[in-house]
């Protein structure tokens, strides 16, 4: 299922995007290196994590959508939820200094 179709899967009563004011909000202010690692996802991955932790669908209504087993939803929930721990871990490392105590500069 490609973007357009979870989101029409995610419509509301004639077919408009069910946005509450939470999920403009949130979609408003996530942070440009959460969402630069969201947009890096593998397809499968971003939407899962997208409709359990922004739009915030149980896993059934996720595996509906997606028309998969509940089980592949929760394993690409998983995975990619790691993925973007990954990408963020890397991301802030190259940024933040080491204390000296551990071995950084003086």
């Amino acid at each position: 299922m490609d973007s357009e179709q979870v989101e029409l899967a995610a419509a509301g009563p004639g077919g408009e995007p069910a946005d509450t004011p939470e999920r403009i909000l949130m979609r408003s202010t996530l942070d440009a290196d959460l969402q630069a690692a969201l947009d890096e996802l593998p397809d499968a991955f971003r939407q899962a994590v997208w409709l359990r932790d922004v739009e915030e669908f149980t896993y059934a209504e996720i595996a509906e959508m997606l028309n998969v087993p509940i089980g592949t939803v929760m394993s690409r929930i998983s995975r990619g939820r790691r993925m973007l721990f990954e990408k963020l871990s890397a991301s802030t490392a190259a940024i933040v200094p080491v204390p000296a105590e551990a071995g950084g500069r003086r």
